[in-house]
């Protein structure tokens, strides 16, 4: 809000009037080279805690697939909470649905700038979509040394292409702390033996300074695409590169919802709740 020349002060458009629509989005990043890259979530939750970092039990076994999380046991399915499963089902679709850019070097997956930066990240989305829990902040006791002291480690979203802003779930692991950061100095000599920071999950390429990532060649076609991005499949992910005409009828219908609510603005009436 800022004063006008009559001293009154005006208000800025605030939320949705002030947001582009995903159309306008997935314009902007095809304009850009992305791509339509569409990547199914498993019918369970994905384990994609580093080895090392997984909690365990009293027989000093991991109990199951999932971290010891304050929201659910050890072995639980997180999506039993389908209103908590339907945001961040949604919250990734929403991220998906603009496109991604992809690198020709090691298929990193780069969304639009909104989701690079913040506190709910493209990384994070990505990982909660397909593991089925979030890791920020996240602790899990571990029985450390003969004598069965337990130690908290603190877990997060590791890349292990180095990259922050990439979403490709074959790039992304939970794992403590001090180990994500030590990932910085991977091949800090050039040399594979210069990497001690103890993870059994090795990067995916020497560390490279922000200057180096944003001359990374792209992707150029939907053939590259899909030969770069094989290791999704090699994974066992079922993905697919869409056309651009996927979205049509959905933008078609979310123009003509717009043009609704502006002639409804226009004469002050309140719009129809949309129940789809």
């Amino acid at each position: 809000m800022e004063e006008g020349a009559s001293g009154k002060r005006k208000e800025h458009p605030t939320g949705a009037a002030a947001r582009r629509s995903s159309r306008e989005l997935r314009q902007v990043m095809a304009g850009r080279g992305a791509f339509l890259v569409q990547i199914d979530r498993g019918a369970v939750p994905r384990n994609m805690v580093s080895s090392a970092d997984r909690p365990q039990d009293a027989s000093n076994t991991w109990s199951g697939p999932f971290p010891a999380l304050k929201s659910f046991n050890a072995g639980q399915d997180p999506r039993i909470d389908a209103k908590r499963d339907a945001k961040v089902q949604a919250k990734y679709d929403t991220m998906e649905r603009k496109g991604f850019l992809v690198t020709s070097d090691i298929g990193c997956l780069i969304p639009f700038e909104q989701y690079r930066a913040g506190k709910d990240q493209g990384h994070q989305r990505s990982f909660e979509f397909h593991a089925g829990w979030k890791p920020d902040s996240t602790q899990v006791r571990k029985p450390v040394g003969p004598f069965g002291v337990t130690l908290s480690v603190n877990l997060e979203v590791a890349h292990l292409c180095h990259r922050h802003e990439c979403v490709n779930p074959t790039h992304l692991v939970a794992e403590a702390k001090w180990k994500n950061a030590k990932r910085n100095y991977c091949g800090i000599s050039q040399s594979p033996f210069q990497c001690d920071c103890g993870s059994v999950l090795k990067c995916l390429k020497f560390y490279e300074s922000p200057d180096d990532k944003l001359i990374r060649p792209l992707c150029q076609s939907s053939d590259e695409t899909t030969t770069t991005l094989a290791s999704l499949t090699a994974a066992g992910y079922s993905w697919r590169v869409l056309t651009p005409e996927t979205y049509s009828t959905r933008d078609e219908s979310s123009l003509q919802r717009a043009s609704k609510k502006q002639k409804l603005d226009e004469v002050g009436e309140e719009p129809e709740v949309d129940s789809q």
